[in-house]
């Protein structure tokens, strides 16, 4: 619903329950509603206006989809009247909110306006439910608003209009009751979430949490990886704890593992709550609506990774690139060094978790030279003589021939060698 609601914050709606309608007589030849006309003469006040209007049946089943996440409580004895008489429903727009045309090959910048549809998000409902409520925080009218004077029913009065206070379940109600505007945003259709609830874990619970999730994997709707335990607020740092083991050990003990389950039976929080989790929601409403601020729908389709699914396949490396013994992913290559020797040069292009520099790589490799130029670690061994000076080996070189080296000339005649005694 998020997808949507971040595409319509310049719209929302007001139902008219039929319990506040006017049938059609003789002298007045259209149905008429008291409480429509009134909040009409107030939308000036606050700047929105009516765009579309119908008279519908809204079913049981229906009126489900449009309270999504909402605690307003239809009475029993409502259905039975919605089933025989149209409700009443206002499209309301914000001018100021509507979103500026795209040229045809304009593309939307979601890093540069993710920021500002944030801010308008709860906007226009907040004016609504002000009007309805005479406040935002729940369903329940105020003395004196009009959710309180236009009232329904005997012994509990029940408000006989609605606004949704919250963008979501705007969202729901619009893709309910007004499906052409949600089909024109061209977004693909997305299911509501189901009854949920999120659990939250140390990131360095993760693999005992997915082996003990997995009997339950049909439960589990998300698994991801946090900076932080602040909902709409922590960043993500990674979908699967395999790329969350990439990113060493001390991002591993700052995150926040967070599993968002469907709320079918009680076996997997049963399981999971003996795993220590430092978070877990506090009814199902609250859960849902965690669920939909920890894992909101992006505008382009996204690809969920299965959780449990086995690591992805390392990419084909270029030549004279390798993983290590210890999992350092190196390059090595030959070069030529000032006086003309082939050396090996390896470079550690990623270090493996847990062997940063400052750790120790592997006790065995002390006797190496190791030279450290702008985070990366060379190793340079020698590898052949100089072509230009090769060795060879003892058993092949031949004997010199004796030579006298001759006195130079005005030179003294060698010192005669001293005869042994007999």
């Amino acid at each position: 619903m998020e997808r949507y609601a971040r595409q319509t914050t310049h719209l929302s709606l007001v139902i008219y329950f039929p319990q506040l309608i006017v049938e059609p007589t003789e002298t007045v030849k259209k149905r008429t509603c008291q409480a429509a006309y009134k909040m009409m003469a107030q939308y000036d006040t606050v700047g929105v206006s009516i765009i579309d209007q119908l008279d519908i049946f809204i079913t049981e089943s229906m009126l489900d989809e449009v309270l999504y996440l909402c605690d307003f409580r239809v009475p029993d004895w409502f259905f039975p009247i919605m089933a025989e008489r149209e409700c009443i429903v206002s499209l309301i727009q914000d001018p100021s909110m509507v979103p500026p045309p795209l040229d045809d090959d304009a593309q939307p910048e979601p890093d540069a306006s993710h920021h500002s549809i944030s801010e308008k998000l709860g906007v226009i409902e907040s004016k609504l439910s002000k009007l309805v409520y005479g406040h935002v925080e729940n369903y329940q009218p105020l003395p004196n608003s009009m959710g309180a004077i236009f009232t329904v029913g005997e012994d509990s009065k029940v408000p006989g209009l609605w606004t949704p206070v919250h963008y979501l379940t705007k969202a729901a109600a619009l893709k309910a009751l007004f499906p052409n505007v949600i089909e024109n945003l061209g977004i693909p259709e997305e299911r509501l979430i189901p009854p949920s609830y999120v659990m939250i874990f140390e990131g360095t619970r993760a693999r005992e949490v997915l082996d003990s999730a997995e009997q339950f994997a049909s439960d589990v709707l998300r698994i991801a990886f946090f900076d932080g335990m602040e909902p709409g607020v922590s960043q993500r740092v990674a979908n699967t704890i395999h790329e969350l083991e990439k990113l060493g050990n001390y991002v591993i003990s700052q995150s926040k593992m967070v599993v968002a389950l469907e709320r079918t039976h009680s076996d997997p929080m049963l399981v999971l709550s003996q795993l220590g989790p430092v978070y877990i929601s506090s009814d199902v409403k609250s859960g849902t609506k965690e669920v939909e601020t920890w894992f909101p729908p992006r505008i382009e389709v996204e690809e969920i990774p299965d959780p449990f699914g086995p690591p992805p396949p390392e990419p084909e490396l270029p030549e004279g690139v390798f993983r290590d013994s210890v999992g350092n992913l190196v390059k090595e290559e030959f070069i030529e060094d000032e006086h003309g020797n082939a050396r090996l040069l390896r470079t550690v292009l990623e270090y493996a978790p847990g062997m940063e520099p400052g750790e120790d790589e592997d006790e065995e490799e002390e006797d190496e030279d190791e030279e450290e130029e702008e985070g990366e670690r060379e190793e340079v061994y020698d590898m052949m003589m100089p072509p230009s000076m090769p060795e060879i080996p003892p058993e092949t070189q031949e004997p010199e021939a004796s030579q006298e080296t001759p006195a130079p000339e005005g030179g003294t005649e060698p010192a005669p060698e001293p005869e042994t005694p007999a």
